[in-house]
């Protein structure tokens, strides 16, 4: 009987106030998939340009074949330009936000006066802004709890992807193995349709995503919009009106008056959670590390060889939230443990629920932070997490913070 090998090697980017997680997963001796989650800091040219630059250079040749943004705060995509410009990312996968809460990231983005076109791009059109840096297949989750024109498509043959005349052999599928390939004219799906990478015709990941839609204050803003400005959040947002928008000095301060009138409420913000495992339970994990710093011999941190080797970043999803964390905790928790977790919004105890480590019962828990702060993460977070004897990280700006993972997965 022919055994099937696989390694996985992930990598948290030590960028301070961010998120930069890179990873890819090859077939003994065939090629790598490349897959990314986030890519922005708060010190956008100090830190995160070299972690990038490091990043592409690890990649030679190689495309990112997956890119997966949790949500539009800078300090989670301010690093896309300086991607995009120097690599081909071939899928990107992006929450899917509607048109209320788009102009309400405008507006947040306009309250600093020097804002402009390039500033707001991104969050007013994500697909525009994706497809004209070269991207051609962006598809956008949506809450399982609401409906969508596109349906999880049938079953269907597997087609391998074609690279310069060359098979790779790996496929995206949206709910098995066996399902149909995602493809370039598909634009959303459900999160409650696992994305499965497969390496010739073999489930070998699997891409489980929760999206928190911030539907009730999506509405509050686009009632406040059109009594300020007698328009709809879709009007205002159409290509010609926005430019006119940003040189309207008027219609500017209602944006972000109706956004300082919304915000007072506490928001929350549509966020795309993912976890990554093993394609199902017919996988052994021959190992699972988790190293810290860089250089020939980093510190070792935690070893299991038996460990299935799941991984889960939160984004800034607002755990603390009952409905929130019920919603989220239904989604993950029937899929087991996971091997690691990153705490949502840098460890913020206003995003923390202590169930993260009773029902999810990571093995480690890391916290994306700036190197001197009270409340990233927050002292609270740290003492519960290090209570129950979880290894607990903070990845600041130090090279010497930033994690490296390999999984070796083994199928008969």
């Amino acid at each position: 009987m022919r055994t099937h090998m696989f390694t996985i090697e992930r990598h948290q980017h030590a960028v301070g106030h961010g998120f930069f997680h890179t990873a890819s997963v090859h077939a003994h001796g065939g090629p790598r998939f490349n897959y990314v989650y986030d890519c922005g800091a708060k010190k956008d040219k100090t830190i995160l340009a070299p972690a990038i630059a490091a990043y592409l250079e690890s990649l030679g040749r190689s495309v990112i074949d997956l890119l997966v943004l949790s949500h539009f705060h800078d300090d989670h995509v301010s690093g896309l330009d300086r991607l995009l410009a120097r690599t081909k990312i071939d899928t990107v996968i992006i929450p899917y936000i509607p048109d209320a809460e788009r102009l309400l990231l405008v507006a947040q983005l306009l309250t600093h006066p020097a804002a402009g076109w390039d500033d707001v791009a991104l969050p007013a059109d994500p697909e525009k802004w994706f497809r004209s840096r070269g991207v051609d297949r962006i598809l956008s989750v949506y809450p399982s709890d609401e409906t969508s024109s596109t349906a999880d498509g049938p079953e269907q043959s597997p087609e391998p992807r074609q690279n310069g005349g060359k098979e790779l052999g790996w496929e995206l599928r949206l709910g098995s193995e066996k399902g149909q390939v995602l493809k370039t004219d598909d634009d959303s799906f459900s999160d409650g349709s696992p994305v499965v990478l497969t390496h010739e015709h073999m489930g070998v990941l699997e891409f489980l995503f929760f999206c928190w839609n911030a539907k009730e204050q999506a509405d509050r803003y686009k009632k406040a919009i059109m009594h300020e400005t007698d328009k709809t959040p879709t009007e205002l947002l159409h290509p010609d009106q926005l430019l006119l928008t940003l040189h309207n000095a008027s219609l500017r301060k209602k944006i972000v008056k109706c956004y300082r009138d919304v915000s007072r409420k506490r928001l929350n913000w549509t966020t795309l959670c993912l976890r990554v495992g093993p394609a199902g339970s017919i996988y052994e994990s021959r190992y699972s590390l988790v190293r810290c710093g860089t250089g020939p011999t980093p510190l070792l941190i935690h070893r299991m060889d038996t460990s299935e080797g799941a991984w889960l970043g939160t984004g800034d999803l607002e755990l603390a939230d009952p409905k929130i964390s019920s919603a989220f905790f239904e989604r993950y928790a029937p899929h087991g443990p996971v091997r690691t977790l990153s705490l949502p919004h840098h460890g913020s105890h206003k995003n923390f629920d202590g169930e993260l480590l009773s029902l999810l019962k990571p093995s480690v828990v890391f916290a994306t932070c700036p190197p001197k702060s009270r409340y990233h993460p927050d002292e609270k977070v740290v003492r519960a997490v290090s209570g129950t004897g979880t290894v607990f990280l903070k990845v600041d700006e130090s090279v010497e913070s930033q994690l490296h993972e390999s999984v070796c997965l083994c199928r008969s």
